[in-house]
Formats: structure tokens, sequence, C-alpha cells
């Protein structure tokens, strides 16, 4: 498999590459620092999205987990275990951070976008 990638922009050819199994060689790149600072707008945004889906997992999870044992995670790897699926993972490969609320609540924010959380409630029993 091999390939070769001419980007243009405005007329303007600004990049050049050619690849292929074991080959990447790079025939020139200009900068365009709009183009960059739109994709970095355009990947935030997208990281953005995928993380508030993770959340919303997450935050179901928790839910489930009180409705297997009665109570919230007490610990990181009960959280990993129980609520990520994943083992000995804690909560730093996920970059969140956990809050327990004194009404019984459980509050879940990813790291990078601390302006976005869920306060996660116990449902009626």
């Amino acid at each position: 498999m091999s390939g070769i990638s001419v980007i243009a922009r405005e007329g303007k050819l600004i990049s050049a590459r050619a690849g292929g199994c074991g080959l990447d060689y790079t025939f020139f790149e200009t900068g365009d620092p709009e183009l960059e600072k739109q994709y970095e707008a355009y990947a935030r945004e997208k990281r953005k999205r995928l993380e508030l889906r993770d959340l919303s997992t997450l935050s179901t999870n928790l839910v489930g987990f009180d409705q297997n044992f009665e109570r919230w995670p007490t610990n990181a790897k009960e959280f990993a275990t129980f609520v990520t699926g994943m083992k000995d993972t804690g909560t730093n490969l996920f970059r969140i951070a956990l809050e327990s609320k004194g009404d019984e609540s459980i509050e879940i924010t990813k790291l990078e976008f601390p302006e976005e959380k869920r306060r996660v409630v116990l449902p009626e029993k």
C-alpha cells in the first residue's frame, strides 16, 4: 500500500507527502497558522463531544453500580472495575474527578472540560 497526499489552500500548495509500508516522506510542508488554529478549534470541539459522551456513560454506570451494590463506589479501584469495566485503572485514565456531595449524589467532571459537570443522583428505591 502506498499513496501520495497533496494539500492546497486558496490555489497554493501547502504540503506534499508520500507514504506506504515503512515509508513516510514529506516533500514540503508550509505552515498555515490560520488553518492550524481552525483545526485546533475543530479538534477541541470533537474531543469535547467525546468526553461528554463518556460522562453520560459513566453516569449511567454509576447508577448501575448503586443498583447492584446499594451504595456508591468507595475507592478508585471499585470505580475502575465496576463502573468503567477496566480493572486497576482508577480515574486517571479517564481524566475525571469525582466529588461526593452532601445530598448523597456524586458529581463527575472531565478534567479537560471542568465546566461540564454531571451530577448523579441515586434513583428512588
